[in-house]
């Protein structure tokens, strides 16, 4: 008989004779040690949570087990089976800042589960001696045909977000347990907004100037949105249930595009590919794959949050985090033997790019090196890139430093560090490398 196998025994004698339940267990150390093992295991199923439903559900499926006698394999099985029942269709609705919503024609299917909307207002006749009508928008629809729900605008507008409305809106419909998915949500929508920051870096902005992020009078949404109706709902219910339930958050990064919708528009196909294989990593069974899989998921998505907050301390012009920042994610790429990392950097970039004409050895062993130099020098001696090139903004400059500004776009005339060409470089190739690393990871 197993440890595993022991323990459970052990829990259900307990449970048996009145001395553990739903309300103790906390209290009982061998049973914690069976709360591990098994949270363990059921962390490897993409359908988990561990709020109260879960507690339900354990306690139910452990009497059950007293009652007829299952083995574990059996009781685990059982819960897995219950868990899979919670999971419902959950939308994550992103506001994207500063999206030109003129530029954008229709509304886009990107796939079968993300949309992006434009900002659509609903449409209201008054007609005499009656009622004014209401037109309800496609994004109303799209709530009611895909998770039985009214989309509660008004409310949002007064009680969460009065500007969420403001541009266009990117829709993510996911199933799973919607705890599941409330967790997961803010690295998915930091991952929005990296992948079209990414894809952008080469353009150049619409407005030739400072861009439509300056030339918008709408101020930007402050929270993005998780909604979903309860289980077993599969179609639009009468009532207070039709409003559904959700929760409003606040971004973890700061949430401006200063990018060009054109472009934006233009790579659209790219970001889907990007997005769609971000989400399916984050909703997979990770039993079915080995823990080298595993580690490079979990490398190529934490690479991306990192690409965030570098794209945003360069935005702040903080090039010497930026460098540190930039070089720490691809070593967290590349990098498993301790040494000489710049060296073992060097000789992984130029294998990983070695069919790739534009990225010759030479342009990346010199770029490598020179941000290597610039990041030894700031972080050994204490000068940096920022050093050389602190200054302040006039009064008459558009706006002063905002994290989430394109990066280079807004330098003012001789306001530049001496290595500026170099930055640029290591986030092209950064930037190469994250959309490339997907190829890698082979879970198929």
């Amino acid at each position: 008989m197993n440890n595993i196998e022991t323990k459970f025994l052990q829990v259900l004698a307990e449970i048996k004779n009145g001395t553990t339940n739903i309300y103790n267990y906390h209290e009982q150390k061998h049973f914690m040690d069976f709360w591990r093992i098994l949270t363990d295991g059921i962390e490897k199923f993409s359908n988990h949570t561990f709020d109260g439903r879960f507690e339900k559900i354990l306690f139910d499926e452990l009497n059950n087990s007293v009652k007829n006698g299952y083995t574990y394999f059996e009781f685990f099985n059982a819960i897995k089976t219950e868990l899979e029942k919670l999971s419902v269709p959950c939308i994550i609705l992103i506001p994207l800042n500063f999206i030109d919503d003129s530029k954008i024609q229709n509304d886009i299917s990107l796939s079968q589960n993300i949309m992006l909307f434009k900002t659509d207002k609903p449409k209201i006749t008054y007609r005499l001696f009656r009622e004014p009508k209401k037109e309800e928008t496609h994004l109303e629809k799209y709530f009611k045909e895909n998770i039985y729900s009214l989309l509660l605008r008004d409310h949002i507008e007064a009680a969460k977000d009065r500007d969420f409305f403001n541009f266009p809106l990117l829709t993510i419909l996911v199933n799973n347990i919607n705890g599941r998915v409330i967790t997961e949500s803010g690295r998915i929508v930091e991952a929005v907004y990296a992948f079209i920051r990414m894809l952008d870096f080469g353009n150049k902005l619409d407005e030739g100037g400072w861009g439509y992020m300056f030339q918008s009078r709408l101020r930007p949404a402050d929270v993005y949105g998780v909604y979903y109706n309860k289980e077993g709902v599969t179609s639009l219910p009468v009532g207070p249930e039709a409003n559904g339930y959700g929760y409003s958050m606040r971004f973890k990064f700061e949430p401006f595009l200063d990018v060009s919708t054109t472009g934006f528009l233009n790579s659209i196909k790219e970001f889907n590919e990007l997005l769609s294989e971000y989400l399916r990593y984050c909703f997979i069974d990770k039993i079915n794959y080995s823990s080298e899989q595993l580690v490079k998921i979990a490398k190529w998505q934490n690479s991306i949050q990192m690409f965030n907050t570098a794209y945003e301390f360069a935005s702040k012009e903080r090039y010497d985090s930026t460098i540190m920042l930039l070089l720490t994610l691809m070593e967290s790429l590349f990098i498993k033997n301790k040494g000489n990392k710049k060296e073992h950097l060097v000789l992984a970039l130029q294998d990983f790019f070695k069919s790739d004409s534009d990225l010759t050895d030479d342009f990346i062993r010199s770029n490598i090196e020179e941000a290597y130099r610039a990041r030894n020098k700031f972080v050994h001696e204490g000068i940096g890139v920022d050093n050389e090139y602190v200054y302040s903004k006039p009064l008459n400059s558009y706006q002063g430093l905002m994290p989430g500004m394109k990066p280079f776009a807004h330098i003012g005339l001789y306001h530049y560090p001496s290595n500026i060409k170099n930055i640029k470089n290591i986030f092209d190739i950064t930037i190469r490398v994250i959309r490339s690393y997907r190829k890698l990871l082979s879970l198929d």
